[in-house]
């Protein structure tokens, strides 16, 4: 594997109440690393001297609430959760 490919792999774990996956960046700081919404496409970006850049691009379905998504990053790993929308109950007159 070099050491392009293990930006490459992020399995996506979908339950009842939302998304999330994990991308292997070691090597990054923190402060190297962004993640930025457009639209339905998330875009994660790593810019290191040492380790080079990569980007990657995700389209996110309407269903999930990219407002409220949450970004971790701790030993190479950063873990991005985004939540479903929740619905709104109509109430019938």
């Amino acid at each position: 594997m070099s050491l392009f490919d293990y930006h490459l792999y992020y399995p996506v774990t979908y339950s009842e109440t939302g998304c999330s996956f994990k991308l292997k960046t070691p090597g990054y700081k923190k402060e190297e690393l962004s993640v930025n919404m457009v639209g339905d496409l998330l875009t994660i970006t790593g810019k290191s001297p040492s380790e080079g850049n990569f980007e990657r691009a995700i389209d996110i379905p309407d269903e999930y609430d990219i407002q409220n998504s949450k970004a971790d990053y701790k030993d190479g790993i950063l873990a991005i959760t985004i939540p479903k929308k929740s619905g709104t109950n109509i109430t019938i007159n």
